[in-house]
């Protein structure tokens, strides 16, 4: 059902009352309800990353970014680079992007690292993961009850 419900998004998620199946099952909700509430799901999550962020909403404002697409098909990525072939066809949507990536490429530092730099990485990341587990006092559905005060 997976492989179903994928197709139906990618070819026709913007039919108007779109339909997919849910836990693989018969039953079939409408993509916008299934959706919706999986952002207010996913809202929660980033609730608790931006709180780890100081005085930053931005996990949360892109939750309701996409959220808002299911409302209007035409904020989805799909519409905006439809409409922006549309407007300067497929070959001057393709300059534009490559540009765009481009810049933003050139714009970032090279850095060229080692397989021992990944190593030193990996091994204070474990380091990080188990202090914060060892003093880790709450598991994560109470520490998720303590933040809907």
């Amino acid at each position: 059902c997976t492989r179903k419900n994928w197709n139906r998004v990618v070819l026709e998620g913007r039919k108007p009352d779109q339909k997919i199946a849910v836990g693989c099952g018969e039953a079939e909700h409408s993509l916008v309800e299934v959706g919706k509430t999986l952002f207010a799901d996913l809202r929660r999550v980033a609730e608790v990353l931006d709180s780890h962020n100081q005085d930053s909403t931005e996990y949360q404002q892109v939750c309701d970014q996409l959220v808002a697409s299911f409302d209007d098909p035409e904020l989805t990525y799909s519409a905006r680079i439809l409409q922006a072939m549309k407007d300067n066809g497929v070959t001057g949507t393709g300059v534009a992007l490559a540009e765009q990536y481009r810049h933003l490429l050139c714009e970032e530092p090279l850095e060229v690292l080692t397989e021992d730099d990944f190593t030193r990485q990996a091994q204070a990341s474990v380091a990080a993961q188990q202090q914060l587990e060892a003093n880790d006092k709450l598991d994560f559905e109470a520490y998720l009850a303590s933040r809907e005060g």
